[in-house]
């Protein structure tokens, strides 16, 4: 099993980043602030990017499924460096005053797993943080919560132990901040009767596609490893038909079929499409607020 050293470090970390979540999210132009204050710890002044040659080593590798997801991170990122493959992309750069990379690894817990593996390999991070949107299975879950799981758990009956913990009075004062079992699974979990059922069957909060990936990539390897996920679907959230039937096509012509045909019969789709992208982008966007105060308590040794 995976299990995080200095456990006291991480009670602490938890007080800090739940006071530091609620600071920003109570503030006028939060990202504004926020990246002015990334920019006064590292000793920057407005106008001036650290050049790519001052980049120092990455300090925390963080996972991503998709871009979408990565966007609220990677658009706070100074000094931001970009490279892709076909198989992933990568961002580095400075969060929050925190040499990091970002990989987007594409979906799925075996591309997870593979992607991290050569993470680890090229880049030799302190820690790894496996993160980004996860659909509610407990009803106690909302849209915009926070999960920090401290299991990982399949289907197949495999799990993980993360060893992470949270003192009482910090889950009281934080009710959009769950700590619990993260179930992984191997395809979109979009009907709310299944995600029901899943919570009975595996008592898990959430799900997503590719933490246990992730985190099994971590144990191999002895890296230090922890997830984050927001919520992006409450347990009883369906998706309009028309987008429904879009994302279960496989092909890229299979898609494209369904997004003309759904616009010929139903040209308000476009509204509903436009609504979803909008509720990502506030989501990716409300993740990397909270990801900025981890990096920044995650202990160096």
């Amino acid at each position: 099993m995976i299990r995080l050293a200095y456990r006291s470090h991480l009670k602490m970390l938890l007080r800090l980043l739940v006071t530091h979540f609620l600071r920003q999210m109570a503030q006028e132009k939060v990202m504004d602030a926020v990246t002015q204050a990334a920019r006064e710890h590292s000793g920057q002044v407005e106008g001036q990017d650290l050049q790519p040659e001052e980049l120092p080593m990455c300090d925390i590798g963080i996972v991503f499924a998709t871009g979408v997801e990565s966007g609220g991170v990677v658009d706070q990122l100074e000094a931001a460096r970009h490279t892709s493959s076909p198989s992933l992309t990568e961002y580095s750069g400075v969060f929050h005053g925190t040499p990091v990379v970002v990989w987007e690894t594409g979906m799925g817990r075996e591309a997870a797993a593979r992607a991290t593996e050569e993470l680890i390999r090229t880049h030799s991070p302190k820690w790894v943080v496996s993160t980004g949107f996860a659909a509610a299975l407990s009803p106690e879950l909302a849209r915009g919560h926070v999960l920090m799981p401290n299991r990982i758990v399949d289907l197949q009956g495999s799990q993980l132990d993360v060893g992470f913990t949270v003192a009482d009075e910090v889950a009281e004062a934080s009710p959009w901040l769950h700590i619990g079992d993260l179930l992984t699974v191997d395809e979109v979990m979009r009907q709310p009767a299944r995600r029901r059922l899943l919570h009975q069957e595996t008592n898990a909060l959430a799900c997503d596609m590719e933490t246990l990936g992730v985190a099994e990539a971590c144990r191999a390897h002895k890296q230090r490893f922890m997830a984050v996920r927001v919520v992006s679907d409450a347990v009883d959230d369906t998706l309009p038909p028309a987008i429904e039937n879009l994302m279960e096509q496989k092909s890229w012509a299979g898609k494209l079929g369904a997004a003309s045909g759904a616009l010929l019969k139903s040209p308000a789709t476009i509204k509903q499409w436009w609504e979803l992208k909008e509720q990502a982008t506030k989501l990716s966007d409300r993740l990397a607020r909270f990801l900025s105060g981890v990096v920044t308590q995650l202990p160096a040794e």
